[in-house]
Protein backbone atom coordinates (compact mmCIF):
# COMPACT_ATOMS: atom_id res chain seq x y z
CA UNK A 1 0.00 0.00 0.00
CA UNK A 2 0.76 3.36 -1.20
CA UNK A 3 1.66 5.01 2.22
CA UNK A 4 2.17 8.91 3.24
CA UNK A 5 3.35 10.42 6.63
CA UNK A 6 1.31 13.23 7.52
CA UNK A 7 4.03 14.40 10.17
CA UNK A 8 6.52 14.11 7.11
CA UNK A 9 3.68 15.89 4.97
CA UNK A 10 3.73 18.95 7.72
CA UNK A 11 6.99 18.66 9.11
CA UNK A 12 6.02 17.80 12.33
CA UNK A 13 8.00 15.81 15.03
CA UNK A 14 6.89 12.85 17.15
CA UNK A 15 7.54 11.75 20.68
CA UNK A 16 9.28 8.67 21.09
CA UNK A 17 6.82 8.03 23.49
CA UNK A 18 3.81 8.11 21.33
CA UNK A 19 5.59 6.05 18.55
CA UNK A 20 5.41 3.54 21.56
CA UNK A 21 2.19 3.91 22.79
CA UNK A 22 0.44 3.94 19.58
CA UNK A 23 2.24 0.62 18.61
CA UNK A 24 0.72 -0.73 21.91
CA UNK A 25 -2.46 0.32 21.25
CA UNK A 26 -3.01 -0.42 17.63
CA UNK A 27 -3.09 -3.90 18.36
CA UNK A 28 -4.86 -4.56 21.55
CA UNK A 29 -7.26 -7.71 22.26
CA UNK A 30 -10.89 -6.92 21.94
CA UNK A 31 -11.65 -7.74 25.89
CA UNK A 32 -8.70 -5.41 26.93
CA UNK A 33 -10.84 -3.42 29.36
CA UNK A 34 -10.06 0.11 29.99
CA UNK A 35 -7.49 0.94 32.29
CA UNK A 36 -8.10 4.33 34.79
CA UNK A 37 -5.69 3.74 37.32
CA UNK A 38 -3.09 7.10 37.81
CA UNK A 39 -5.16 8.73 35.04
CA UNK A 40 -5.65 11.71 37.28
CA UNK A 41 -2.32 14.23 36.96
CA UNK A 42 -2.34 17.72 38.26
CA UNK A 43 -4.60 19.87 36.64
CA UNK A 44 -1.50 22.09 34.98
CA UNK A 45 0.72 18.56 35.17
CA UNK A 46 3.31 18.51 32.19
CA UNK A 47 6.15 15.60 31.84
CA UNK A 48 9.49 16.06 29.89
CA UNK A 49 9.47 14.55 26.41
CA UNK A 50 11.99 13.69 24.18
CA UNK A 51 11.04 14.54 19.96
CA UNK A 52 12.43 13.11 17.38
CA UNK A 53 12.77 14.49 13.96
CA UNK A 54 13.69 11.10 12.44
CA UNK A 55 10.65 8.98 13.11
CA UNK A 56 7.42 9.44 11.97
CA UNK A 57 4.24 7.08 12.40
CA UNK A 58 2.80 6.54 8.56
CA UNK A 59 -0.99 6.98 7.45
CA UNK A 60 -2.04 5.03 4.86
CA UNK A 61 -3.66 7.41 2.19
CA UNK A 62 -7.27 6.02 1.28
CA UNK A 63 -6.16 6.84 -1.90
CA UNK A 64 -2.90 4.65 -2.17
CA UNK A 65 -3.11 1.07 -4.05
CA UNK A 66 -4.07 -1.74 -1.87
CA UNK A 67 -2.24 -4.93 -1.76
CA UNK A 68 -3.34 -8.37 -0.71
CA UNK A 69 -4.65 -8.43 2.46
CA UNK A 70 -2.42 -10.08 5.41
CA UNK A 71 -2.70 -13.26 6.81
CA UNK A 72 -4.78 -12.23 10.47
CA UNK A 73 -7.33 -10.51 7.62
CA UNK A 74 -7.73 -13.81 6.40
CA UNK A 75 -7.97 -15.66 9.49
CA UNK A 76 -10.02 -12.99 11.51
CA UNK A 77 -12.09 -10.68 8.87
CA UNK A 78 -15.32 -11.81 7.92
CA UNK A 79 -16.01 -11.18 4.06
CA UNK A 80 -18.88 -8.52 5.27
CA UNK A 81 -16.22 -6.63 7.56
CA UNK A 82 -13.81 -6.38 5.01
CA UNK A 83 -16.20 -5.32 2.26
CA UNK A 84 -17.55 -2.74 4.54
CA UNK A 85 -13.89 -0.98 5.17
CA UNK A 86 -13.58 -0.99 1.55
CA UNK A 87 -16.31 0.64 0.93
CA UNK A 88 -15.68 3.38 3.60
CA UNK A 89 -12.15 3.90 2.19
CA UNK A 90 -13.59 4.21 -1.34
CA UNK A 91 -16.08 7.14 0.51
CA UNK A 92 -13.28 8.48 1.69
CA UNK A 93 -11.25 8.57 -0.91
CA UNK A 94 -14.06 10.28 -3.30
CA UNK A 95 -15.03 13.11 -0.03
CA UNK A 96 -12.07 13.51 1.66
CA UNK A 97 -12.07 15.67 5.04
CA UNK A 98 -10.33 18.59 5.82
CA UNK A 99 -10.75 17.61 9.60
CA UNK A 100 -8.67 14.69 9.39
CA UNK A 101 -7.01 11.99 7.59
CA UNK A 102 -6.67 8.50 7.81
CA UNK A 103 -6.39 4.57 7.03
CA UNK A 104 -5.07 1.36 7.56
CA UNK A 105 -1.49 0.48 8.55
CA UNK A 106 0.45 -1.29 5.99
CA UNK A 107 -1.91 -4.29 4.49
CA UNK A 108 -3.45 -4.87 7.85
CA UNK A 109 -7.36 -3.37 7.57
CA UNK A 110 -8.57 -3.69 11.02
CA UNK A 111 -5.69 -2.01 12.43
CA UNK A 112 -5.91 1.91 11.35
CA UNK A 113 -4.43 5.35 12.23
CA UNK A 114 -6.07 8.79 11.90
CA UNK A 115 -4.55 12.53 12.27
CA UNK A 116 -7.40 14.65 13.76
CA UNK A 117 -6.36 18.33 12.76
CA UNK A 118 -7.22 20.89 16.03
CA UNK A 119 -10.78 22.81 15.56
CA UNK A 120 -10.02 26.82 15.23
CA UNK A 121 -11.59 28.62 17.65
CA UNK A 122 -10.35 25.96 20.21
CA UNK A 123 -7.48 25.57 22.57
CA UNK A 124 -6.62 22.46 19.89
CA UNK A 125 -5.87 24.76 16.89
CA UNK A 126 -3.09 24.33 14.42
CA UNK A 127 -2.46 21.03 16.67
CA UNK A 128 -2.19 17.41 14.23
CA UNK A 129 -3.40 14.92 17.30
CA UNK A 130 -3.25 11.11 16.42
CA UNK A 131 -5.65 8.26 16.94
CA UNK A 132 -5.27 4.70 16.96
CA UNK A 133 -8.72 2.68 15.56
CA UNK A 134 -8.54 -0.90 16.15
CA UNK A 135 -11.61 -2.93 13.74
CA UNK A 136 -13.25 -6.08 15.59
CA UNK A 137 -13.85 -8.74 13.07
CA UNK A 138 -17.46 -8.25 13.00
CA UNK A 139 -17.40 -4.41 12.13
CA UNK A 140 -19.40 -2.62 12.28
CA UNK A 141 -22.00 -5.19 14.41
CA UNK A 142 -19.15 -4.30 16.89
CA UNK A 143 -17.99 -0.96 18.31
CA UNK A 144 -14.28 0.07 16.93
CA UNK A 145 -12.00 0.65 19.56
CA UNK A 146 -10.41 4.24 19.17
CA UNK A 147 -7.58 6.09 21.64
CA UNK A 148 -5.65 9.24 21.21
CA UNK A 149 -2.25 8.72 21.22
CA UNK A 150 -0.69 12.00 21.00
CA UNK A 151 -1.51 13.60 24.69
CA UNK A 152 -4.09 16.06 25.12
CA UNK A 153 -6.06 18.41 28.00
CA UNK A 154 -9.20 17.41 27.46
CA UNK A 155 -11.75 16.21 30.31
CA UNK A 156 -12.93 13.45 28.53
CA UNK A 157 -9.82 12.27 27.13
CA UNK A 158 -8.00 10.09 30.13
CA UNK A 159 -4.37 10.23 29.53
CA UNK A 160 -3.76 6.82 28.22
CA UNK A 161 -5.71 7.72 25.02
CA UNK A 162 -9.53 6.51 26.20
CA UNK A 163 -12.47 8.75 25.42
CA UNK A 164 -15.78 9.42 27.13
CA UNK A 165 -18.11 9.90 23.63
CA UNK A 166 -21.40 7.95 23.45
CA UNK A 167 -21.04 7.21 19.53
CA UNK A 168 -18.47 5.00 20.31
CA UNK A 169 -20.67 3.21 23.39
CA UNK A 170 -24.05 2.83 23.85
CA UNK A 171 -25.45 5.14 20.96
CA UNK A 172 -23.26 2.67 18.19
CA UNK A 173 -25.27 1.58 15.35
CA UNK A 174 -23.60 -0.28 12.61
CA UNK A 175 -24.79 3.10 9.88
CA UNK A 176 -21.99 4.56 11.46
CA UNK A 177 -18.56 4.79 9.72
CA UNK A 178 -15.44 5.74 10.66
CA UNK A 179 -15.54 9.06 9.70
CA UNK A 180 -18.67 10.02 11.32
CA UNK A 181 -16.90 8.50 14.17
CA UNK A 182 -13.96 11.22 13.65
CA UNK A 183 -16.22 13.85 12.27
CA UNK A 184 -17.60 13.33 16.13
CA UNK A 185 -14.30 13.74 17.89
CA UNK A 186 -13.44 16.87 15.73
CA UNK A 187 -16.86 18.41 17.22
CA UNK A 188 -15.73 16.75 20.72
CA UNK A 189 -12.97 18.64 21.42
CA UNK A 190 -14.74 21.84 20.72
CA UNK A 191 -17.74 20.71 23.15
CA UNK A 192 -16.04 18.42 25.46
CA UNK A 193 -18.97 17.75 27.54
CA UNK A 194 -21.76 17.39 24.55
CA UNK A 195 -25.36 17.36 26.01
CA UNK A 196 -24.49 18.41 29.07
CA UNK A 197 -23.39 22.20 27.85
CA UNK A 198 -24.54 23.29 31.27
CA UNK A 199 -24.20 21.16 34.00
CA UNK A 200 -21.22 21.97 36.19
CA UNK A 201 -21.88 18.24 37.73
CA UNK A 202 -21.52 16.17 34.92
CA UNK A 203 -19.41 13.04 35.60
CA UNK A 204 -15.83 13.04 33.02
CA UNK A 205 -12.91 10.98 32.97
CA UNK A 206 -10.68 13.94 34.53
CA UNK A 207 -12.68 15.17 37.11
CA UNK A 208 -10.15 18.02 37.74
CA UNK A 209 -9.72 19.27 33.93
CA UNK A 210 -13.41 19.31 33.99
CA UNK A 211 -13.82 21.28 37.22
CA UNK A 212 -10.97 23.47 35.72
CA UNK A 213 -13.37 23.73 32.62
CA UNK A 214 -16.36 24.74 34.38
CA UNK A 215 -14.85 27.58 37.04
CA UNK A 216 -11.80 28.82 35.31
CA UNK A 217 -12.02 28.39 31.34
CA UNK A 218 -9.51 30.90 30.38
CA UNK A 219 -7.16 28.62 32.64
CA UNK A 220 -8.13 25.58 30.93
CA UNK A 221 -8.22 27.04 27.93
CA UNK A 222 -4.86 28.06 28.21
CA UNK A 223 -3.18 24.87 29.18
CA UNK A 224 -5.39 22.77 26.52
CA UNK A 225 -3.25 25.49 24.17
CA UNK A 226 0.25 24.73 25.90
CA UNK A 227 -0.33 20.85 25.77
CA UNK A 228 -1.04 21.31 22.03
CA UNK A 229 1.80 23.44 21.98
CA UNK A 230 3.78 20.81 23.29
CA UNK A 231 2.81 17.35 22.27
CA UNK A 232 1.05 18.52 19.14
CA UNK A 233 2.76 21.04 17.38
Amino acid sequence: MTQISVLAVLNLPLYDNEIERFRQLANVPDDDPPNYENINQGVDGTSDLQRTDSQATSVASPSGRRNSASSRNSLAGSGGAIRRINKELASMKCNPSAQFECGPLGDDMFSWQAAIYGPPNTPYAGGVFFVSIHLPPDYPLKTPKIRFTTRIYHPNISQNGYIDLDVLGESWNPSMTIAKVLSSLVAFLGDPFRGDRNNPDAKCLMPEIGRLYWTERERFNSTAREWTRKYAI
